[in-house]
């Protein structure tokens, strides 16, 4: 009989390099544990009573397979300033820039940085490269910056405060518009055609494809 696992319910380290014979599992006391210790789990749907005939663990499980590792900067800063009967202003800031993201989706596979990454070619135009000395001089997949900004006023039961939101650009394989760079036009031809002759409308030195974001909000809060 085959145990399949969706967690991994014994501890490792364990030698069963001794129990050879499948047919008689039993006869390993080290793989009768690791079936016990299975079927004790809270979350078994098992019949406990199978112990003496599971012959296969199999360990399902997805979770401590790899690993996400992030480091940055956060701050937070504020401000507030009595302007006696004008009313009283604060101002203050609160964000994160993150410098790495690394992530390996498995024991021994070589982590990826989200913040230094080289994307195809867009439009003819390089998303990062590597250098001569094998030096990565990538790009950012997901935004590197967030914050926050807040600027209020008070005077008695009156208050007003106004925030914004900010996030910054990162680069992703979205293809350009047409008539963009490489992707040009031939005279009478359609989009894009192979051996386009025809001038560009647009040329562009850098391809930016997501824009840095700024919500205003005015006596609310947008970002719990």
């Amino acid at each position: 009989m085959l145990i399949a696992l969706a967690a991994l319910a014994f501890a490792a380290g364990v030698d069963v390099a001794n129990c050879s014979n499948n047919n008689t599992p039993q006869a390993c006391p080290e793989f009768e544990q690791l079936v016990r210790n299975v079927l004790a789990n809270p979350r078994n749907s098992v019949d406990p009573s199978i112990l003496s005939t599971v012959t296969w663990i199999n360990d399902g499980g997805t979770m401590n397979a790899g690993y996400r590792h992030m480091d940055g900067i956060d701050w937070n800063w504020s401000y507030d300033y009595d302007a006696g009967d004008l009313g009283a202003f604060n101002i203050g800031q609160t964000g994160t820039y993150y410098l790495h993201d690394w992530t390996a989706n498995f024991n021994g596979a070589v982590p990826t940085d989200q913040f230094n990454q080289v994307l195809p070619k867009v439009a003819g135009l390089a998303q990062g490269w590597v250098d001569s000395n094998g030096i990565t001089h990538g790009v950012e997949t997901l935004p590197r910056m967030h914050y926050r900004g807040r600027l209020g006023w008070s005077d008695g039961p009156f208050s007003v405060i106004g925030f914004v939101n900010y996030q910054g650009h990162f680069y992703n394989t979205q293809g350009a518009p047409p008539n963009v760079n490489f992707s040009c036009t031939t005279a009478g031809g359609t989009v894009g055609a192979a051996g386009a002759t025809f001038p560009c409308a647009i040329r562009l030195s850098r391809i930016t494809l997501a824009f840095p974001i700024c919500v205003h909000a005015l006596g609310s809060s947008l970002y719990p």
